[in-house]
């Protein structure tokens, strides 16, 4: 596969996210017996690429739950300023908890920013809008960052945590 960026662009953050990389079946919604290695594929594929094209990232946090997978990678001299990353997978598929729908989701301080990365595959089919809302308030609700004590009084002490929280207490 080929990722194409525009030769001229140059971007600080690359968020990449898939909702298929495995068959959903039984098996694979089960265990974990593709999604690690289609992972680690994917992820080399999108490192190679950025590289041929003479762009220095540095891949900050991949996260992935059955199908669904999320990369971000930041422009290689703004590291100093990525703080406090952490992961966190949210399953809404099958019992409400299962990873064949949710969502994936990474979270990071970048510079004196605090930003977030979901990527999310909900209920099908075009009538289901209710079923979706439901996915996307479940994500939203369930999705649990440890970020540590350190990124929390900073938050704090920043007022950020108030601009924060209202997007986790849906």
């Amino acid at each position: 596969s080929s990722i194409a960026f525009s030769p001229s662009s140059t971007y600080d953050i690359i968020s990449i996210g898939f909702q298929e990389i495995v068959d959903l079946n039984a098996v694979n919604v089960a265990v974990d017996s593709k999604a690690s290695q289609r992972s680690q594929v994917w992820q080399e594929c999108i490192s190679k690429t950025l590289a041929e094209n003479g762009r220095r990232y540095t891949l900050v946090q991949e996260v992935h739950l059955v199908g669904m997978l999320l990369c971000v990678y930041v422009q290689s001299n703004h590291l100093p300023h990525v703080s406090s990353v952490s992961a966190a997978t949210v399953g809404v598929g099958v019992m409400g908890v299962m990873g064949n729908k949710g969502g994936v989701c990474v979270r990071m301080g970048y510079y004196d920013s605090n930003v977030c990365f979901v990527c999310s595959h909900f209920a099908a089919h075009r009538e289901n809008v209710v079923g979706r809302n439901q996915d996307f308030h479940s994500i939203v609700g369930k999705a649990n960052f440890d970020v540590g004590p350190e990124a929390v009084a900073s938050g704090v002490q920043s007022g950020s945590i108030e601009q924060w929280r209202p997007c986790f207490d849906v």
